[in-house]
């Protein structure tokens, strides 16, 4: 069976998101579960995640909560669910960045059509998307990012790159033309923010930049945006 998408479901209860795991299985998605906020927030910036599902009620960094930070990193869709949502509950959650918000479904295969539709409406009909069969292939200009076998290339031969290098690439070949900040970046590697970061997310694009470069002092791919960071571009 051909795998579709990776799924990130984040709920605090173990049957219901193993119950949410089989199904989206067993229709051909990988999936990940998380039973904290905290942790599906790394997982979201560590995994080449597609879409998530969010528990509204999830312990560790609230629901909503969770939501914002995902939201902050990327454009994937989102699908919040709780047993009770008052029609307020769907429209914050919709203003705070939600594609769909529903009350926990009786019939698991209901969650899997939701997430089929709204992975649908992101991957295929999405123009961004339109011309890319091969979904776990990242290219910009002479440089792929197979995010299944973990390897970058340019001009077909292989780059050796670090865990870390891979993770900045990961993030910033997924959005061109967006700037990411140094926090982001750090995010992306770290889960999390630490002392000195900046340094480190420097030293990064700088080893970065020898790697995929033609000229690291001119740089065509990695380009730094006054203010903010970097990013991806082929322009």
């Amino acid at each position: 069976m051909t795998v579709h998408h990776t799924v990130l479901v984040a709920d605090h209860n173990a049957k219901e998101a193993e119950t949410f795991k089989e199904c989206l299985q067993n229709n051909g998605y990988r999936v990940l579960c998380a039973s904290s906020g905290d942790a599906a927030y790394g997982m979201s910036l560590n995994d080449a995640v597609d879409i998530v599902l969010i528990n509204r009620d999830i312990r560790c960094m609230d629901g909503k909560t969770l939501l914002c930070r995902i939201r902050e990193n990327g454009n994937i869709p989102i699908i919040v669910f709780a047993d009770d949502l008052s029609a307020s509950d769907k429209i914050a959650c919709l203003d705070l960045g939600a594609d769909d918000v529903l009350v926990t479904p009786d019939n698991p295969l209901e969650m899997v059509a939701r997430v089929g539709a709204q992975t649908r409406r992101y991957f295929i009909l999405n123009p961004a998307w339109c011309d890319n069969e091969n979904e776990h292939l990242l290219q910009i200009g002479e440089l792929c990012l197979d995010t299944e076998n973990l390897t970058l290339s340019k001009n077909g031969e292989v780059v050796q790159i670090t865990p870390n290098e891979y993770k900045i690439l990961h993030t910033m070949m997924r959005y061109p033309g967006r700037a990411f900040s140094k926090e982001e970046l750090c995010r992306a590697i770290n889960g999390m923010i630490y002392t000195n970061y900046e340094n480190a997310i420097m030293v990064h694009i700088f080893h970065l930049r020898e790697k995929i470069e033609d000229d690291s002092k001119k740089p065509r791919y990695i380009k730094n945006i006054r203010g903010v960071g970097y990013m991806m571009s082929d322009n």
